[in-house]
Protein backbone atom coordinates (compact mmCIF):
# COMPACT_ATOMS: atom_id res chain seq x y z
CA UNK A 1 0.00 0.00 0.00
CA UNK A 2 1.34 3.42 -0.87
CA UNK A 3 1.76 5.56 1.57
CA UNK A 4 1.75 10.12 0.86
CA UNK A 5 5.03 10.11 1.69
CA UNK A 6 6.21 7.20 -1.12
CA UNK A 7 3.40 8.64 -3.46
CA UNK A 8 4.87 11.99 -3.63
CA UNK A 9 8.58 10.52 -3.86
CA UNK A 10 7.36 8.56 -7.05
CA UNK A 11 6.12 12.06 -8.44
CA UNK A 12 9.49 13.91 -7.53
CA UNK A 13 11.16 11.05 -9.24
CA UNK A 14 8.42 11.31 -12.41
CA UNK A 15 9.11 14.90 -12.38
CA UNK A 16 12.92 14.38 -12.34
CA UNK A 17 13.39 12.35 -15.06
CA UNK A 18 10.66 13.88 -17.31
CA UNK A 19 12.88 17.38 -16.72
CA UNK A 20 16.20 15.44 -17.63
CA UNK A 21 14.05 14.12 -21.23
CA UNK A 22 13.20 17.78 -22.11
CA UNK A 23 16.54 19.21 -21.06
CA UNK A 24 18.21 15.90 -23.31
CA UNK A 25 15.44 16.28 -26.54
CA UNK A 26 14.12 20.09 -25.79
CA UNK A 27 12.40 19.98 -29.17
CA UNK A 28 10.48 16.65 -28.35
CA UNK A 29 6.63 17.89 -27.67
CA UNK A 30 5.87 14.66 -26.20
CA UNK A 31 8.11 14.59 -23.55
CA UNK A 32 6.77 18.41 -22.62
CA UNK A 33 3.47 16.95 -22.66
CA UNK A 34 4.04 14.39 -20.02
CA UNK A 35 6.19 16.67 -17.87
CA UNK A 36 3.37 19.25 -17.67
CA UNK A 37 1.01 16.02 -17.48
CA UNK A 38 3.33 14.97 -14.02
CA UNK A 39 3.52 18.15 -12.79
CA UNK A 40 0.04 19.04 -13.23
CA UNK A 41 -0.52 15.51 -11.13
CA UNK A 42 1.93 17.17 -8.38
CA UNK A 43 0.29 20.40 -8.11
CA UNK A 44 2.63 22.37 -9.87
CA UNK A 45 0.29 24.39 -11.60
CA UNK A 46 2.20 27.15 -13.10
CA UNK A 47 5.27 24.67 -14.17
CA UNK A 48 2.50 22.54 -15.52
CA UNK A 49 1.27 25.29 -17.94
CA UNK A 50 4.23 26.55 -18.79
CA UNK A 51 5.54 22.76 -20.00
CA UNK A 52 2.04 22.86 -21.79
CA UNK A 53 2.77 26.13 -23.75
CA UNK A 54 5.75 24.57 -25.09
CA UNK A 55 4.33 21.17 -26.26
CA UNK A 56 1.96 23.37 -27.69
CA UNK A 57 4.63 25.48 -29.68
CA UNK A 58 6.49 22.52 -30.88
CA UNK A 59 3.45 20.63 -31.64
CA UNK A 60 3.37 21.81 -35.48
CA UNK A 61 0.09 20.59 -37.37
CA UNK A 62 -0.89 17.99 -34.88
CA UNK A 63 -4.21 19.06 -34.21
CA UNK A 64 -5.57 16.15 -31.67
CA UNK A 65 -1.94 17.08 -29.55
CA UNK A 66 -2.86 20.76 -29.49
CA UNK A 67 -6.29 20.41 -28.30
CA UNK A 68 -5.70 17.59 -25.50
CA UNK A 69 -2.44 19.60 -24.33
CA UNK A 70 -4.93 22.91 -24.14
CA UNK A 71 -7.45 21.08 -22.63
CA UNK A 72 -5.02 20.25 -19.80
CA UNK A 73 -3.62 23.74 -19.31
CA UNK A 74 -7.11 25.48 -19.60
CA UNK A 75 -7.31 22.67 -16.02
CA UNK A 76 -4.47 24.02 -14.59
CA UNK A 77 -5.27 27.49 -15.15
CA UNK A 78 -8.62 26.54 -13.02
CA UNK A 79 -6.82 25.24 -10.62
CA UNK A 80 -4.59 28.04 -10.21
CA UNK A 81 -7.40 30.47 -10.41
CA UNK A 82 -9.59 28.74 -7.65
CA UNK A 83 -6.60 28.33 -5.64
CA UNK A 84 -6.21 31.84 -5.51
CA UNK A 85 -9.57 32.53 -5.00
CA UNK A 86 -9.28 30.75 -1.84
CA UNK A 87 -6.76 32.09 0.06
CA UNK A 88 -8.11 35.43 -0.88
CA UNK A 89 -11.18 34.37 1.25
CA UNK A 90 -8.63 33.08 3.80
CA UNK A 91 -6.88 36.03 4.21
CA UNK A 92 -9.92 38.34 4.82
Amino acid sequence: MNTNNSGNAQFDEAINYLKKSVQLEPNWDIAWFYYGYVLQAGSHFHQAIAAFNKAISLAGSDKKFVVETKEKMRDNENRVSQSSNANIKSSS
